[in-house]
């Protein structure tokens, strides 16, 4: 755990013993997967540290997503070939790499599920405000999500059913010779299309369709949050709102603030294409980059340096600083920076003797390409 010293600089507290520095290189990364938020029902969203990466559990299940980015693609490609159907749905347009040219949207490499959905299978991708937080209510097998309204109301209609189902008098539309017969050559389909020709439909008057919104499992993909625990010793606050207990001020505790907002702040463009309002509606995920300077110091502490893939916070949705093959170049600039202003070392650089126009370019191409 690190604190800072009255005196300046800082305490690096490892097993037990307390290590005194005055410089602090912060390399924890966005590594803690950002818990379920819900009214009701929380503990039946699985996460990736507890889904179950065993197929069984998933064969012929339907399975719904929460999350459009790489990780939900990701895991909807993993459980694709057993699954019955899947369902994603995010909270904003859906972005391909290929159309943003930023490699931290979906690659083509994950995106079989949007191939699958165009082409009309069962699979969906879809979107829906979350910000109204949701309940979820189990239903026999399946788990029901709607306005925390309308859990009540919900409930007794369950009570209801199964009156009627207990003097077989409950129907939903799918009974009869002729919905037999229909049924037999459409196992797949047919219940629930004779259901929604009979008008069969519970709705909890939210957009919530408790029909539609109904799965055997529920997935959280939203991504990853920045590893506060080496400063609180706690995992970090995942609500959306930014009084945390566990980061409350007190002496010596290392405070992170994170950017937040839109990334482009700017005044709405009346004509204007789909990728440039996207880019325009681009808001910073929550409590994952913190603020720092051009040389990725914390904009509240001095001597703090943040390295790896929180670097990406100063090229966030523009470049790569974030993966590995890009965040590396940018240790190691930050790393001739220092030499440069604490030690006067200076940067690496290649004398060329002959300068001229055919000697510069060999140079540029040499250097252009060497890995180091």
């Amino acid at each position: 755990m690190i604190t800072m010293r009255p005196s300046g600089g800082y305490v690096a507290a490892v097993r037990g013993q307390n290590n005194s520095c005055d410089v602090v290189f912060i390399a924890t990364g966005i590594s803690v997967p950002r818990t379920p938020r819900a009214a009701q029902g929380s503990e039946f969203i699985e996460t990736y540290d507890s889904m179950s990466v065993d197929p069984q559990d998933y064969i012929n299940k339907s399975v719904l997503i929460f999350g459009n980015g790489n990780s939900a693609f990701e895991t909807a490609a993993a459980l694709g070939d057993v699954v019955a159907y899947i369902f994603l749905v995010g909270k904003r347009r859906l972005r391909l790499a290929s159309d943003t040219f930023y490699e931290g949207d979906v690659h083509a490499t994950a995106n079989n599920l949007v191939d699958s959905y165009h082409l009309k299978s069962l699979d969906a991708v879809g979107e829906h405000d979350l910000k109204n937080t949701p309940s979820i209510v189990e239903d026999g097998e399946l788990l029901r999500i709607m306005s925390p309204g309308f859990v009540m109301q919900f409930k007794s209609r369950q009570r209801y059913r199964k009156r009627l189902e207990a003097k077989q008098e409950y129907k939903t539309g799918a009974e009869g010779r002729y919905s037999d017969a229909f049924l037999e050559t459409h196992p797949e389909i047919g219940r629930k299309y004779l259901e929604m020709r009979a008008g069969y439909d519970d709705t909890d008057g939210s957009s919530w369709n408790i029909d539609l919104w109904g799965t055997h499992k529920l997935i959280m993909c939203y991504g990853f949050a920045f590893n506060e625990t080496v400063f609180t010793g706690l995992l970090p606050c995942q609500r959306e709102t930014e009084d945390c207990p566990e980061m409350a001020p007190a002496p010596g505790r290392v405070q992170i603030a994170y950017r937040h907002g839109l990334v482009n702040q700017q005044e709405p463009i009346q004509w204007q294409s789909s990728r440039t309002q996207d880019f325009a509606d681009r808001a910073w995920p929550e409590r994952t980059y913190p603020t720092m300077t051009d040389m990725f110091e914390s904009a509240l502490h001095p001597d703090l340096f943040f390295i790896g893939a929180t670097m990406h916070s100063n090229d966030w949705s523009n470049s790569s600083g974030g993966f590995i093959h890009g965040f590396r170049h940018l240790i190691a600039g930050l790393h001739n920076a220092l030499e440069f202003a604490r030690h006067q070392v200076p940067w690496p650089s290649t004398q060329i003797p002959d300068v001229t126009p055919g000697a510069i370019t060999e140079a540029l191409v040499t250097r252009g390409s060497c890995w180091e």
